[in-house]
């Protein structure tokens, strides 16, 4: 599955939002999304950056696409940095699902290090998947971390 494909059904929902700008380079929602599908990682990675800096409620979706689906861990790592200013319990829920289901470690460190932050102890316990949270939560935190 491309990235692109699975913002298919987002992109309508963005233009209905309108021109509202949402960086200080006066970038709006819609362009941003298209940056997600479109621009290379590094520009990808800004782009979820920004949607997150933004704290708008629309961009929610577009960043946990990003999460679940962009190839790279780098990229991936910056939409648990967007959730986290984002926020509430839809953010929480995409990166708890992280921590047991990311193929990369550091992207499971990430979330593991954003739950503690954004939820508490108590979150990292809500994620998903006992064997991959306990293998995310050994990565952070040694052999000797809870399970």
């Amino acid at each position: 599955m491309r990235l692109g494909d699975s913002f298919a059904s987002l992109r309508p929902a963005a233009r209905d939002l309108g021109p509202r700008v949402l960086s200080e380079e006066g970038e709006s929602l819609d362009s941003l999304v298209v940056d997600l599908q479109r621009g290379e990682a590094e520009r990808r990675g800004r782009a979820v950056l920004a949607l997150g800096e933004s704290r708008d409620e629309g961009a929610l979706d577009p960043v946990i696409g990003v999460l679940h689906g962009d190839e790279d861990p780098e990229v991936r790592w910056r939409a648990i940095w967007a959730l986290e200013d984002l926020g509430g319990p839809r953010a929480m829920a995409a990166v708890a699902g992280a921590v047991a289901g990311d193929g990369d470690g550091s992207v499971r460190q990430r979330a593991v290090e954003a739950l503690a932050k954004i939820g508490g102890p108590k979150a990292i316990e809500l994620s998903p998947g006992r064997e991959g949270r306990s293998r995310a939560l050994c990565e952070v935190y040694g052999p000797g971390a809870p399970r």
